[in-house]
């Protein structure tokens, strides 16, 4: 990623997930500690972006911030009221002088004109590791168990050297691959509806676990390993 510092005000193009992971990484080395620690930084990830989080935007923005490294806004959301983008051409027309702003997008087609003009757009590049994740997700739902179980000891052991944050992040991304291509056959093949709704409800109950420290995606893959039914 580009410098995320040289501009107050920045609109991330792409996979929101990859895009959050990687701004987080470099704002962490940036501040010397954990993001979510750290008192000049704020985090909005929400479905829909409306007029009230604008506002509640604006009035968080007013003050300086507790350092002197500045003080670092995120949001991210599904979608933007003409309403809300329109509210916030004011606070990126005047930013508070050390207030960097950073908004995450899959499309930036959602975001008016008027609102990306007064933006440095950085495009996310993740194709690669999205077509990885895909390739996984669709050799594991095709395996036997045991097939599963060398597929995720291989995943695991060639990804051994990456932070633990960086692990669940990959292993959420094969899980969001799993789910679309589940999602798939549920409307294509009404003959396996119950056995593909059953697990696809299993994996959306675990995957949000790798919000969490614990399970480890060792044994997310496994159980999921376990109960998949070819």
């Amino acid at each position: 990623m580009s410098s995320i510092f040289e501009h107050q005000a920045y609109l991330l193009v792409g996979n929101i997930d990859s895009s959050l992971l990687n701004l987080k990484n470099n704002l962490e080395k940036y501040l010397g500690k954990k993001a979510e620690s750290h008192p000049d930084y704020y985090e909005l990830i929400i479905p829909a972006f409306d007029v009230k989080n604008s506002r509640e935007l604006r009035e968080k923005a007013q003050t300086g911030g507790v350092g002197d490294l500045g003080r670092f806004f995120v949001i991210s959301a599904n979608s933007f009221t003409r309403e809300a983008q329109n509210a916030l051409l004011k606070l990126f027309e005047e930013p508070v002088l050390g207030h960097h702003f950073y908004i995450l997008v899959a499309d930036q087609e959602i975001i008016l004109p008027t609102l990306k003009s007064r933006l440095e757009i950085i495009s996310i590049e993740g194709g690669g590791d999205e077509e990885n994740y895909k390739q996984f997700a669709e050799k594991f739902l095709k395996e036997d168990i045991l097939g599963r179980a060398i597929l995720t000891d291989k995943f695991i052991k060639s990804e051994e050297d990456d932070e633990e944050k960086a692990l669940r992040h990959k292993t959420k991304e094969i899980l969001n691959q799993m789910e679309e291509i589940l999602a798939s056959r549920l409307s294509a093949d009404p003959k396996k509806v119950e056995s593909n709704s059953t697990f696809l409800h299993e994996l959306l109950r675990v995957k949000s676990y790798l919000n969490d420290i614990s399970p480890s995606p060792r044994m997310i893959l496994e159980y999921l390993s376990f109960v998949y039914k070819s």
